[in-house]
């Protein structure tokens, strides 16, 4: 049986028809979900012969069961919550003051600066990722949180040029102070982390972000020529993806051998090929409930010593060396729970990503700021034909940053946004 070829098939039956019938509504949680899964086993047909096997049968089960499960739920969802308005968003051209430009910029500097030198005193970029992986650096306290300020100013910053683009019709020349910015950020969070991951959530964010502005004001468009920018953006990612690799201390001299897409391909497949080959033959196997799906709150009680040291911290799989340790949105519950764990977490997650879109981001007109948190946090789906992004969304650290989001919004928006109201 060709099981991964035919969960692709339907997968994308299912994505081109929820496109037709959503009319432009891109950003709808099962939208993003269905994308990620299409791609994810995309890949992996591709690279069928490199990882030596098709899925098993019970992998496919319950990859095609809890997608369905998914579906279901957030298309009753969208009956259930029916547009109300027409969520028209301001249109004001929304400038960031010279302060946080040139403070943003000194932060940045200060991340670059201060990783440079750590990676001096360590000995080599290949040293510092090494530490990096195994959470040797978690008492460089004071470059965490400079990193979490330029995380959430960035997510902000992408928002308002957005919006100045998309509903002020300027041209990325006439924002290009604040273009220029977000990308010298971007590059100061890669080089601390050395991850390109920053910069691809960033992409994502920035393209639904975009959709969402879009799709509550009246800018008009050819809906096939955006999708296709989206996705001649998304393909020109696959060089920059490669050849960064070498830069951010992985051997270049192997993944050279691959070629760009074969590498981006291995990548986006590994999630499918672990899931199916080493967890789903050990279903429940963790010994503390929730143990690898909420390991982010195991791992903040372990650092806080509320939990004894013999608990083992799964919020890093270490099964793979090359391709990531990934195992789909899937593997950490199926890892916990088995498959009724699955269909459990799938149905919840489904439950709250479908209220918060078509309750509060597709319905709402006033705050702004829920289509701000929706990009953030959909990412997760975004990466579901991947890993699990869900576990790490329960982490103190996502918390503060989403807090930071929405103090900066709070101090460089709305505040904005009223002194240009009352002038």
């Amino acid at each position: 049986m060709m099981y991964i070829e035919i969960y692709f098939l339907m997968q994308l039956i299912i994505l081109i028809t929820l496109i037709v019938l959503y009319r432009k509504d891109y950003i709808a949680p099962e939208v993003i979900y269905s994308a990620s899964m299409v791609l994810s086993s995309f890949s992996y047909i591709q690279l069928k012969d490199y990882w030596g096997r098709d899925i098993s049968k019970e992998t496919f089960e319950v990859m095609l069961a809890s997608s369905c499960i998914f579906i279901f739920i957030t298309l009753v969802s969208r009956f259930f919550f029916k547009k109300t308005s027409n969520n028209s968003v301001s249109e004001y051209n929304i400038k960031i003051s010279n302060i946080y430009l040139a403070g943003s910029f000194f932060l940045a500097t200060i991340n670059i600066i201060y990783t440079i030198s750590f990676i001096g005193n360590v000995g080599s970029v290949l040293e510092y990722k090494e530490l990096l992986s195994f959470k040797q650096l978690e008492n460089v306290f004071i470059l965490k949180q400079l990193n979490k300020i330029i995380l959430a100013y960035v997510y902000i910053a992408i928002y308002i040029l957005v919006n100045n683009v998309v509903l002020r019709h300027e041209k990325i020349a006439q924002q290009k102070i604040l273009f220029c910015n977000i990308v010298y950020c971007i590059i100061s969070v890669v080089v601390v982390s050395l991850s390109r991951q920053p910069f691809i959530e960033y992409l994502l964010y920035s393209i639904v972000i975009y959709f969402y502005l879009k799709n509550g004001s009246d800018v008009t468009g050819n809906s096939v020529l955006t999708i296709f920018k989206v996705l001649l953006c998304c393909f020109l990612c696959v060089p920059f993806f490669y050849y960064v690799a070498g830069y951010i201390g992985r051997d270049f001299e192997r993944i050279s051998s691959y070629g760009a897409f074969f590498y981006v391909g291995l990548y986006l497949s590994s999630g499918i090929n672990f899931f199916n080959v080493i967890i789903m033959p050990n279903p429940a196997i963790t010994e503390y409930f929730g143990q690898s799906s909420l390991s982010a709150i195991y791992y903040n009680f372990l650092i806080g010593k509320v939990l004894p040291d013999n608990v083992v911290d799964m919020t890093y799989h270490e099964f793979s060396t090359e391709y990531g340790n990934t195992v789909t949105i899937f593997g950490r519950w199926y890892e916990d729970w088995g498959t009724s764990g699955v269909f459990i977490m799938i149905s919840l997650i489904a439950c709250f990503y479908s209220y918060f879109y078509y309750s509060n981001v597709r319905n709402n007109s006033d705050n702004k700021f829920y289509g701000i948190l929706y990009a953030k946090i959909i990412l997760a789906l975004a990466w579901a034909g991947y890993d699990d992004r869900i576990a790490p969304l329960l982490s103190v650290n996502i918390f503060s940053i989403l807090f930071l989001m929405y103090l900066m919004y709070i101090l460089i928006v709305i505040k904005k946004i009223k002194i240009r109201m009352k002038v």
